[in-house]
């Protein structure tokens, strides 16, 4: 008797031992279902914005763009008789140069002039730029002051 109630317990600890390897084996199965999906899910993602990335930039290369010339044009006469009349009306002092800081440079190279021989400056704002619009007058003012030759030009 003592025999078999050995192997009934034996027999029950293999049955028992045998269902917890089946779970353990099926836990183990889904862990690895589980991984396998996340990978494949991050691994479609970052395919996904791969393709995005590589076809924005193919039909941005495909695609062309054709740069027209705009032309320039002077300003009407109103407006340089209006910059110069403010040169000559509101700016009759000295300009303040005491704010100005360290040894003065030397330029080299060949000035940058027009075919009269006249200097040029080049100025490149924005219509809708407040911080250009506040360079645009002051600057025009300023360079109305060096007489007559000064010739104001808008690009179209």
């Amino acid at each position: 008797m003592a025999d078999d109630k050995q192997a009934r317990t034996s027999t029950k600890y293999a049955a028992k031992k045998a269902a917890t390897e089946r779970i353990a084996a099926a836990r183990a199965a889904q862990a690895k279902a589980a991984r396998r999906r996340n990978l494949m899910v991050a691994g479609g993602s970052v395919l996904a914005v791969v393709l995005v990335v590589g076809l924005i930039v193919v039909v941005g290369l495909s695609t062309k763009k054709t740069i027209t010339a705009t032309a320039v044009v002077s300003a009407p006469k109103s407006v340089t008789s209006a910059i110069t009349a403010a040169a000559t009306s509101t700016l009759t002092g000295l300009p303040d140069i005491t704010a100005i800081g360290g040894p003065p440079t030397i330029l080299t190279g060949a000035p940058l002039t027009n075919a009269a021989g006249l200097p040029q400056v080049l100025y490149v704002g924005a219509e809708y730029c407040p911080n250009c619009a506040a360079t645009r007058w002051p600057l025009a003012i300023a360079l109305s002051r060096f007489g007559k030759n000064v010739i104001f030009r808008m690009i179209r």
